[in-house]
């Protein structure tokens, strides 16, 4: 008797152990299916982008592929293998420069205003930015996206999303509504401004990525720093602009150790005079 309860328990033991491994083998499958269709689609990001640019049978000369199949791509309509999602991405990673491209879509009035409607309206552009974010800040933990509304909200909200991490954002007003903020006066040129972020929203134990659309004299983003490390003392573990302005834009931001910043573009005041004629 006893020895059939031993066998008994040793199989389930087996089985146990075996379906084990295979749950591991499926996930193993299904994550490298998951890498491979996201490989997919950013081939089919890139085909988009470029084709805001060039004409079908431009891009068709430039990957020896034919304008019917690659308008099928475009629209949607099915994904390029594997293979071929590869061979796209290698023969137009050269052509779509993402900094050339954010630069080329800008203007700058003469009073060195940057309108950056163009940009923050192109979702694929705003999509393959957010790839570049994801990618440097690969090894950090991250659980939420903090931006400054409102311009900061379509990049932001696309991190956020990819990363599947709450969006938080900051306002320069007061929301009615809302009953309990984080105010923190900071001054622009001459004039003293407030910032608001609600309270409740980030806890001590997050690890917020701020993530905006510019930089510029630095005074709105050291604000929001101030709240959220030294009153909130969360951990700021990163720092995203799509564009800063002036090349020691880095020496201006105040940020807590071990925070990295990175900017798309840094433009310089002689950029800024050029963009503008």
């Amino acid at each position: 008797m006893s020895s059939r309860i031993l066998y008994a328990s040793s199989t389930s033991k087996n089985c146990f152990i075996f379906n084990t491994l295979l749950s591991f083998r499926g996930l193993h499958v299904l994550g490298r299916r998951l890498r491979e269709v996201d490989t997919q689609i950013y081939a089919v990001e890139l085909l988009s982008l470029a084709r805001e640019v060039m004409s079908l049978r431009e891009l068709a000369k430039r990957t020896n592929i034919s304008p019917v199949v690659l308008s099928r791509y475009i629209k949607g309509e099915y994904l390029p293998s594997f293979k071929r999602a590869h061979y796209i991405i290698r023969k137009l990673s050269s052509f779509i420069n993402l900094r050339r491209l954010i630069r080329s879509s800008i203007s700058v009035d003469k009073y060195g205003f940057i309108n950056m409607t163009e940009i923050l309206s192109n979702m694929t552009l705003l999509k393959l930015v957010t790839r570049q974010v994801i990618e440097l800040f690969s090894g950090k933990r991250i659980t939420k996206v903090v931006t400054i509304a409102s311009d900061g909200i379509p990049l932001a909200t696309h991190v956020a999303t990819t990363l599947n991490v709450p969006l938080i954002y900051a306002k320069k007003t007061r929301e009615l509504g809302i009953s309990s903020f984080y105010e923190e006066p900071y001054v622009t040129g001459t004039t003293m401004k407030t910032l608001y972020l609600p309270r409740g929203l980030i806890r001590k134990a997050d690890y917020v990525l701020v993530v905006d659309d510019i930089f510029r004299d630095g005074s709105e983003h050291n604000a929001l720093i101030r709240i959220l490390h030294e009153r909130i003392r969360t951990k700021v573990v990163g720092f995203f602009v799509l564009i800063a302005i002036g090349e020691d834009w880095t020496e201006r931001l105040n940020l807590p150790p071990d925070c990295e910043a990175h900017a798309l573009l840094v433009l310089s005041d002689e950029d800024l005079s050029h963009l503008s004629k």
